[in-house]
């Protein structure tokens, strides 16, 4: 195979492929397929996709025993494609098998370019040219991305006569699922998500948000659009936009904090938060971490264990409906804002409420009064660990002595990948790694001679070497001494070190017992995690080891 890639490589290097098959990353692998049918040899073709991906070649059977389409072929329970990796094809063929006389299949394969079936299997599966393949084109991209479990689809121009699409998988953003757009065709998809959303058809220069909520067969979806013009034209001068649709699945359930993935410490800790009647809690992290997932999950148990509570929310917007809460979504065309909802708030006779976010000092002094009230608070704030959020409460003008009579407890939260267990394979952790994180891994009574997990790359995770994500958390409760710290504006460094010699644990303690047990690495950890710090006494002084 390899005498193939030096016959190009200097073709291949010019469109900056890496010809170290097994280094590439899934979704440059993805690239590879489309470039070889336009440019490469046949035999190249078969030999890199057989390579990387262990696809079976078609080979010609009789009439009776296939089904052949524009774009695929089935044949004994297997459906051949130019590009198996377009996942658009794929979901068409999968579709079609629900209509009689069409087989089904079980498994993926490739058709050679060299196969008297390629001119009509390489045809375009849907000619995108008018207002009805448009919406077909549009459901069918929704569910390609839920059955990959995308959170975010990406649209945008690759240049002015291509657009691309990417899905955001366990965080990552992935290339090629689907193949590229010409320019003309996308014209009506954009137009097809602006009806959708509510937009304006053909307005492409204003930035938009939208929303769409999509009902289909077993799918059902909120999803949040936002458009903006790129300094790419159409032939006409207009700008050519891109989009981001982010995807909230209405049929997942809310999940109880015991089925969250915590490690016992800290499930114990939030677990402890459902106790209380007065307050301020705070969740933090970056987007996409878990936020949202764990306040509900919190007030969904606080609403379970406290009889006759009454808990209001305030979301921009709301992004699941929970039974026995009272929920409201920001809406600024209706004067629905956050600094009038908290006003309202505090004349709705409430016990616990959910503020989607602080954002600015009005909102951020509203909550505090909400909290020093009497009432419990629940909210977000975006900042790279917990008790980060004593410095931003101090940057949103918010006295140290306010902080410390209301904020009970700060969170930080990450989603971590977790290792394919189907293709995971272990190894020893190497000495420069145990002498990097010593005091850590001391805790934890790491060894240098630790075995590790790490995925290898399968089918079933599609060469990502991970499937799904874990959560992470930090929780700190802060206690008469961390509250006396804040008011003598303490670094949060130094309040972090006195609560983990009490026996507190960091982002870092929960993630090592991912590592241990063999469900994350430690460049996933790196990846998503704050940089770790070994100047955090991570010895526990004064009540021995965390647990």
């Amino acid at each position: 195979m390899f005498n193939f890639w030096q016959q190009f490589k200097n073709e291949l290097e010019s469109q900056k492929i890496d010809f170290d098959f097994q280094s590439l990353s899934p979704q440059h692998k993805a690239n590879v397929i489309p470039y070889l049918i336009n440019k490469l040899d046949n035999n190249l073709i078969v030999a890199t996709v057989c390579k990387i991906k262990q696809y079976p070649i078609y080979k010609n059977q009789s009439e009776s025993d296939r089904y052949i389409s524009d774009g695929f072929v089935i044949s004994n329970r297997c459906a051949y494609f130019i590009n198996p990796l377009d996942q658009l094809n794929i979901q068409v063929a999968y579709e079609r098998t629900h209509f009689d006389k069409v087989p089904k299949f079980t498994s993926i394969g490739i058709i050679a370019a060299n196969n008297p079936i390629f001119e009509n299997a390489s045809k375009q599966t849907l000619e995108i040219g008018n207002e009805h393949s448009s919406l077909k084109f549009y459901k069918k991209l929704i569910k390609v991305a839920m059955s990959q479990n995308a959170s975010d689809i990406h649209i945008a121009p690759r240049s002015e006569t291509d657009i691309y699409f990417r899905f955001r998988i366990d965080g990552v953003l992935i290339d090629n699922l689907i193949d590229d757009l010409d320019i003309g065709s996308y014209k009506f998809v954009a137009n097809q998500i602006l009806a959708q959303s509510g937009g304006e058809s053909g307005n492409y220069i204003n930035i938009f948000d939208g929303k769409i909520n999509f009902k289909d067969a077993n799918v059902d979806v909120s999803i949040r659009v936002s458009m903006m013009p790129t300094d790419f034209l159409y032939q006409n001068g207009t700008n050519i936009s891109r989009f981001v649709l982010r995807i909230h699945d209405n049929l997942s359930e809310v999940k109880s904090l015991s089925a969250l993935g915590l490690n016992t410490h800290t499930y114990e800790q939030v677990l402890n938060l459902t106790k209380l009647n007065q307050g301020l809690v705070v969740v933090t992290g970056p987007t996409g971490s878990g936020k949202t997932t764990l306040l509900y999950a919190l007030l969904s148990d606080i609403n379970n264990q406290q009889l006759g509570v009454s808990i209001q929310t305030l979301e921009d917007p709301v992004e699941k409906k929970l039974p026995g809460l009272d929920q409201c979504s920001i809406n600024k065309d209706a004067g629905t804002t956050y600094e009038r909802g908290l006003v309202a708030f505090l004349r709705q006779d409430l016990d616990a409420a959910l503020i989607g976010e602080i954002r600015d000092e009005t909102t951020a002094k509203k909550v505090t009064e909400v909290a020093m009230t009497g009432h419990l608070a629940l909210t977000t704030l975006h900042t790279n660990t917990a008790l980060g959020t004593i410095n931003r409460l101090r940057r949103l003008g918010i006295d140290d002595r306010d902080t410390a009579d209301t904020l009970k407890s700060v969170i930080a939260t990450r989603l971590v990948r977790k290792v394919c267990k189907d293709c995971a394979v272990t190894t020893n952790t190497s000495n420069k790694c145990f002498d990097s994180y010593r005091n850590l891994f001391n805790v934890n009574k790491v060894k240098s001679t630790q075995i590790v997990t790490h995925g290898d790359g399968c089918t079933k995770c599609n060469f990502k070497s991970y499937k799904g994500r874990l959560l992470v958390a930090e929780i700190f409760t802060l206690d008469t001494q961390a509250q006396l710290m804040i008011t003598q504006q303490k670094s949060a460094l130094e309040i972090e070190q006195y609560l983990v010699s009490q026996g507190q644990q960091s982002l870092w303690h929960h993630a090592t017992e991912l590592l241990l047990q063999g469900d994350t690495t430690l460049q996933e950890l790196k990846r998503v995690l704050p940089p770790y710090s070994s100047s955090t006494n991570f010895n526990n002084e004064g009540k021995g080891e965390a647990k």
